[in-house]
Parts: structure tokens; C-alpha cells; sequence
């Protein structure tokens, strides 16, 4: 099972950069991003993991997939 933080972590070291360097883009308290990032089961808002992703310098895509027949709906 992957968790969000694993994968923001992951990000974080491909691009060289810490947590308080991400939480300074984010305009984030060190401690707020820090304590976000250790709990691994911790829920997101889409619009903060999206502030995040783009801090990073990626991009979220989501899609939404039909069950029955596995194709991207939307």
C-alpha cells in the first residue's frame, strides 16, 4: 500500500528539497507540513495535497474510472 506521504516524500528527495524549503513555498509553518508529512495515515484535502504537488514543481491528475467497465470517464 503506498501513502500520500511516502509518495511526497519520495518527491521531496528526487528534487532535492526538505520540508522546510517546501513548507517556505507553501507559505506553511515548518511544523504544520511536518506533522502532516509523519502521520502516514493522515487524510488530504485535494487542495492541499494540489499546493503541495505544485511546490514540487508536478502536477495531480485524477481520473474517474467506471467500474464495471475500467474506462476513464472523466
Amino acid at each position: 500500500m503506498y501513502y500520500i506521504s511516502d509518495i511526497i516524500r519520495k518527491l521531496m528527495i528526487d528534487r532535492g528539497v526538505n520540508v522546510t524549503t517546501l513548507a517556505h513555498k507553501m507559505n506553511l509553518l515548518q511544523p504544520t507540513l511536518s506533522r502532516k508529512l509523519q502521520n502516514k495515515t493522515e487524510d488530504y484535502k485535494i487542495s492541499l495535497l494540489s499546493d503541495i504537488i505544485q511546490a514540487l514543481d508536478c502536477e495531480i491528475k485524477i481520473d474517474i474510472i467506471d467500474s464495471e467497465s475500467n474506462k476513464v470517464i472523466y
